[in-house]
């Protein structure tokens, strides 16, 4: 038998966003025009208002919404619990999880140099070219050459350092680590990974769990983080 589910975060990423500019913006409005109508009633982290310009663009699912707002106001990537609350709050960023080897039946790593981008050239005003270089050193000290052109200044949902957050999240996927564990290993989305004899950072991007007739093992999949 085979159970297969989904956390109650899918609630979020299976609804899209009502498209909308906020001048002014906190979780607690977040919260109840956006989160508390699918059933989440409570958050743990900053209710400060921020005084800047939150656009939600078309096409954005409430996740997305959600996921935007930590990254540009505090700084955290969200979670939900079993119990349904909106955590922001990063507090468990400085813990992880430690794996030895005995314990890992495999350990495959992948490199992806295609998806990192050695510079993006950035529209910033209307009536200007593309005039404003963001580079990214970590493709460039690999011998990466790979241009991109970002045009923010006819879009409401992008602005300049959206080059900076493009060329991160293409670092952030470029070396991946699939690990087949013996046991359980008890551990969430987000935490930081420890392998024995290697002196990497990884942060865990997806856990399986299974149980068979040669015993519970699991596979993590995770995600360098360059520092």
């Amino acid at each position: 038998m085979t159970v297969s589910a989904r956390s109650q975060a899918c609630i979020l990423l299976d609804n899209e966003a009502l498209p909308q500019t906020y001048r002014m913006i906190s979780m607690s409005d977040l919260m109840e025009r956006h989160f508390s109508p699918f059933g989440f009633a409570k958050f743990k982290g900053t209710s400060k208002t921020f005084d800047d310009e939150f656009v939600i663009s078309k096409g954005m699912s409430e996740w997305a919404v959600l996921a935007e707002f930590c990254r540009r106001f505090v700084g955290t990537s969200p979670k939900i619990d079993c119990n349904g609350v909106i955590d922001i709050s990063g507090e468990n960023r400085g813990k992880s999880v430690y794996i030895s080897s005995d314990r890992c039946i495999s350990k495959k790593h992948t490199i992806k140099r295609h998806l990192l981008i050695s510079e993006i050239m950035v529209r910033a005003e209307s009536g200007n070219g593309y005039v404003m270089p963001f580079q990214d050193s970590f493709a460039q000290n690999l011998g990466i050459q790979r241009k991109r052109y970002l045009n923010t200044a006819d879009s409401k949902s992008l602005s300049p350092l959206s080059a900076e957050k493009i060329m991160e999240n293409a670092e952030n996927k470029y070396e991946q680590v699939t690990l087949d564990v013996s046991g359980c290993v008890l551990c969430t989305v987000g935490t930081s990974l420890i392998l024995d004899n290697e002196d990497k950072n990884y942060m865990i991007k997806e856990i399986h769990y299974s149980l068979n007739a040669n015993g519970e093992h699991t596979t993590i999949y995770a995600e360098v983080k360059y520092i």
